[in-house]
């Protein structure tokens, strides 16, 4: 081999390895650069993902506080039943009691009319002035008088 010979080889070998050298080192930032990209998509998904987790928290704090506040206005209702029933039972004892003084004030007016009546049929017999010396006592027996009726308002 000549010395020619052995300078092209060397020569060529040389420009292999170092193009080649280019070539890996090419290969070798094309990955850097990809697994760059896809630890920020990574760290994109992650952040997507808390934020969601911190809505569903949010979503359920808030449908907690919902069923609370339900809860509330359940028992608040029932309350509020029980208050409506014991109210109308009242309301249904003072009607009873209202209707028992009705029966007594229209038995009280129906004696005051024959009180009235009786007085009518009285005053004939009776004398206005207080010295009168014809005044004799009189005794006051129940009239059974069927026909009076004492009169009503209409």
């Amino acid at each position: 081999m000549d010395g020619m010979d052995i300078y092209t080889v060397i020569t060529t070998l040389l420009t292999l390895i170092c193009s080649g050298g280019w070539f890996i080192n090419w290969k070798a930032k094309k990955r850097k650069e990809t697994a760059e990209a896809r630890q920020t998509e990574l760290e994109a998904t992650k952040t997507e993902q808390d934020m969601y987790q911190e809505m569903l928290t949010d979503v359920r704090e808030h449908n907690e506080v919902l069923r609370k506040f339900n809860r509330e206005i359940s028992a608040e209702c029932e309350q509020l039943r029980t208050r409506i029933a014991e109210n109308e039972r009242k309301i249904h004892e003072q009607d009873d009691k209202i209707r028992e003084q009705d029966e007594k004030l229209s038995a009280q007016e129906n004696k005051i009319a024959t009180l009235e009546h009786r007085l009518e049929l009285m005053t004939d017999m009776m004398c206005g002035k207080s010295n009168c010396k014809q005044r004799t006592k009189v005794f006051l027996s129940p009239v059974d008088d069927d026909s009076f009726t004492p009169k009503k308002d209409k």
